[in-house]
C-alpha cells in the first residue's frame, strides 16, 4: 500500500484506527518538504518541533493506493481515499 500527498515516510507507532485496516502496524508520518532535512539531519536535537506531526492523526487527506508489494509498486486495485480527522 502506498500512501500520498504530503510525501508520508513511515515511524513505527501504532497505526490510526482509521488507518489500520490498510496497514495495521504503521501509521503515516507526513512531513512537508520544507521539515525533510530537519527530519533526516542527525545533528538536529530539537525533537520538540516534531510534537505536531508525530502524532496518530490524519492531518491532510490520503490516497492509498493497492500495489503488488514492496519492491514491485505496480497498482493492483483501486485507490481508497480517507480524509483528514
Amino acid at each position: 500500500m502506498v500512501l500520498s500527498r504530503l510525501r508520508p515516510l513511515w515511524y513505527g507507532f501504532h497505526a490510526s484506527p482509521r488507518v489500520q485496516p490498510i496497514h495495521p502496524k504503521s501509521i503515516p508520518l507526513m512531513l512537508r518538504p520544507d521539515d525533510f532535512n530537519r527530519w533526516l539531519d542527525p545533528d538536529f536535537h530539537q525533537v520538540e518541533s516534531f510534537q505536531g506531526v508525530i502524532k496518530t492523526h490524519i492531518p491532510a487527506p490520503l490516497a492509498c493506493e493497492p500495489v503488488k508489494g514492496v519492491k514491485n509498486l505496480e497498482r493492483v486495485g483501486e485507490p481508497e481515499f480517507l480524509p483528514t480527522d
